[in-house]
């Protein structure tokens, strides 16, 4: 185990290092993410994707929101729930990062053949199933 966390530990620097270029965080960039794929998402619901606590991700929430990067709304069946969706400029920053991710990936992945990875894939969607089952 201590391979897939000494794993996970650098690929996280690494990433996180590259984003100091764009002034994002790590956590900013996966909460953009997530926005980005559902389009519209509950801060809660954002806040366990991403993993981090509720007051954490207020905090993300705010800086994006300051930024101009998100829209907040809130939900019209429970008012208590705030709605994010990215903004056109949030788009944009979603896409210039996204580059970053790329070429990191591709760093990540030098020398590879697509077989090795998609056994490492595989090793780790299993991995993660057992994970689930021993937490049900």
């Amino acid at each position: 185990m201590s391979t897939t966390n000494t794993c996970s530990k650098l690929f996280k620097a690494v990433l996180t290092d590259r984003l100091k270029d764009v002034g994002v965080t790590y956590n900013t960039w996966i909460s953009l993410y997530f926005i980005n794929s559902h389009d519209i998402i509950s801060q809660n619901n954002l806040a366990k994707l991403v993993g981090i606590t509720g007051p954490s991700m207020v905090k993300i929430v705010q800086r994006l929101d300051d930024e101009g990067l998100i829209y907040q709304q809130q939900d019209s069946k429970d008012h208590r729930k705030k709605l994010i969706s990215l903004t056109e400029d949030g788009i944009k920053k979603y896409n210039e990062i996204l580059s970053i991710v790329i070429e990191y990936q591709k760093t990540m992945t030098k020398g590879l053949s697509q077989k090795e990875l998609d056994i490492v894939a595989n090793v780790f969607d299993k991995m993660i199933r057992n994970a689930k089952k021993a937490l049900s």
